[in-house]
């Protein structure tokens, strides 16, 4: 519970990149054959006008998506789009079943305790690096909450 508790406290405080905020971000732990990986976080956007993520790039894989989920044909189906709109002063949460960065053609696992890096990008030129970020067992995070 400690260790969790603790990790959700480290990724509480904003890594600033002017004023877009990236806040709660981790990675999801993959299993050892999986080809792909997922990170979610909240991005806040406190810049005074509308802007979009547009891209985003990892050393830990070969591609970056955008991906949400949609419901085709009765069921919940993983979508690429072209971007997140995130409007003037409000906020967007990136979560499991729902918007997400996909990390496509992995290099490696994404082990537990481990860390992975992401650099976002945005309409306004503007690119957010984030190094160590932390991989996660989700199913652990989420029943210790």
């Amino acid at each position: 519970m400690r260790k969790i508790t603790a990790f959700l406290a480290l990724v509480a405080v904003s890594l600033f990149g002017g004023e877009i905020s990236i806040e709660k971000i981790y990675a999801k732990e993959s299993m050892k054959s999986a080809q792909n990986g997922a990170v979610f976080m909240n991005i806040k956007n406190d810049l005074g006008a509308d802007i979009k993520l547009i891209g985003a790039s990892s050393s830990v894989c070969q591609t970056v998506e955008i991906h949400t989920h949609k419901m085709i044909d009765g069921m919940k189906m993983m979508a690429k789009i072209d971007d997140i709109e995130i409007k003037a002063g409000e906020s967007v949460e990136l979560k499991p079943g729902g918007l997400h960065i996909m990390l496509m053609g992995l290099n490696k696992q994404l082990v537990n305790g481990e860390s992975v890096d992401l650099t976002l990008n945005f309409d306004t030129g503007k690119s957010i690096t984030i190094k160590d970020i932390s991989v996660v067992n989700q199913k652990t995070l989420f029943l210790e909450k």
